[in-house]
Order: C-alpha cells, then structure tokens, then sequence
C-alpha cells in the first residue's frame, strides 16, 4: 500500500466510528474495559520487570562472589610468586655453593693423588719395620765394638 492510501484506510475507520452512534455508558465501558486489559497487560509487564530484576540481583551477587575469589586468588598468586622468587635466590646460592665444592673437590683430588705418588716412593711399613730391625742390630755390633775399642785403648 502506499502512503496515501493508508491515510485514507485510517480515516475510513475514524469516519465510521464518530457517524456509529454510540452512548456514554458504551464508551464507559468500552473504556473500563480498555483500560482493564491494559491494566492486566501492566501487571504482567511489572510482574516480568520484578523477575528480571531478581535475576539481575542474582547475577549480581554471583559476580561479587567472582570479584573475591579472583581477589583471593590474586593474593595466592602473588604470594606463590614471592615464593618462587625466594627458591630461586636460593637455588642460586645453592648452584654457587655447589660449584665453589666441586672445585674444592677438584683441588682435594689433586692433593690426594700428589700424595698417592709420594707414597709410593716412601717406604712401606713392613719394608720399614726391617730397616728398623738391622738398624738396631748395627747399632748394637756397632756399640759393641767400639765398646771393645774404648776398652781396648784405655788399657
């Protein structure tokens, strides 16, 4: 349809409305009942509006839920990071520490294996222990004699 022609269906029906004779009692009721379905479809919008906002109310109170938990877990996380940046400080001391042993070890295996070879010039104990004994039989020959000797020089 176009423009005009709406206008003049619209017209039509005002035109036969006002030329219907109706009374004043017909247009109070029709009016009381007007406004009672719109009074009706009201309610039913209020009562829609009032659902909506307990709803809105529960969502609410949900993302508050939310903001906390995320809060409390902003503070774990920050607390684990302070943590982690502990352990690492002290894994760092520990692989310095770690390292200072290792090169102390290092000069402790040299030092031992210097040692091993000059050992191995020196005299094994049992070796020693016969060095010891003819040294005590030398000497003892070697007493013996001079005691002689000075025996023999004072006659």
């Amino acid at each position: 349809m176009k423009k005009g022609s709406l206008k003049k269906a619209k017209q039509s029906k005002i035109d036969a409305i006002m030329h219907d004779n109706y009374t004043g009692d017909d247009v109070k009721r029709y009016i009381g009942a007007v406004t009672e379905e719109f009074r009706g479809q009201v309610s039913a919008v209020a009562e829609q509006f009032l659902g909506l906002n307990e709803k809105v109310d529960q969502i609410d109170q949900k993302v508050s839920s939310l903001d906390q938990k995320v809060s409390s877990l902003d503070e774990k996380v920050s607390s684990l990071d302070e943590k982690v940046s502990s352990l690492d400080e002290k894994v760092d001391c520990l692989q310095n520490t770690s390292k200072t042993h290792t090169e102390m070890i290092g000069r402790l295996m040299t030092d031992v294996e210097e040692i091993k070879i000059g050992m191995l010039e020196k005299v094994s104990r049992q070796d020693f222990n016969k060095l010891e004994s003819r040294l005590v039989a030398l000497e003892t020959i070697v007493f013996t004699e001079r005691g002689k000797n000075v025996g023999r020089s004072a006659k």
